[in-house]
């Protein structure tokens, strides 16, 4: 993953109005969002059913680290084909122009590109997830060479998440 930190500040409060003005005045249809709701609750449920099925066939071994061989593209992609976006997109890179060509430079070419780069949140960083470290060193190269931060980091297997977050 590489996490871009832009100078730039985004304020919540206005991306949340913002975001209230277009769905009022119909810029939005429930039925898209509706269709896009229900694609990624298909992809979800047969990412996690794939999840599973792996670490009963000891895909994942007994410390919750993919085994060798593994690869967890498959659900991650099938989340990134139901067309999941992050919808503050719409009106944060209309008011902060530089974030869009954060993305972008995220997003990176066909060769080196990300599996799926968004705005985090209602903004101001934004992410990327990445099939390989590679690719992910790429991504944040590309991003300083522009002027703005990019940490470098990874996921956690569910495992350490948990344990981290009940740790006493």
């Amino acid at each position: 993953c590489v996490v871009a930190v832009p100078e730039v500040g985004v304020s919540t409060p206005k991306a949340f109005a913002d975001w209230d003005e277009l769905c009022e005045a119909g810029n939005l249809t429930a039925e898209a969002s509706a269709a896009k709701l229900k694609g990624l609750s298909q992809a979800s449920a047969s990412g996690f059913a794939q999840c599973f099925a792996r670490e009963l066939n000891g895909w994942v071994d007994s410390s919750g680290v993919l085994a060798s061989g593994g690869d967890l593209a498959g659900p991650k992609s099938a989340l990134v084909r139901t067309g999941i976006e992050n919808d503050f997109e719409t009106v944060v890179f209309s008011q902060h122009p530089s974030l869009r060509s954060i993305k972008r430079d995220l997003m990176g070419s066909s060769r080196e590109s990300a599996l799926y780069a968004a705005l985090s949140g209602s903004g101001s960083a934004l992410f990327g997830l990445y099939e390989s470290q590679a690719d992910a060193l790429a991504a944040q190269h590309r991003v300083q060479h522009n002027g703005t931060r990019a940490i470098l980091t990874e996921t956690l297997p569910r495992r350490n998440y948990w344990h981290t977050m009940f740790a006493e």
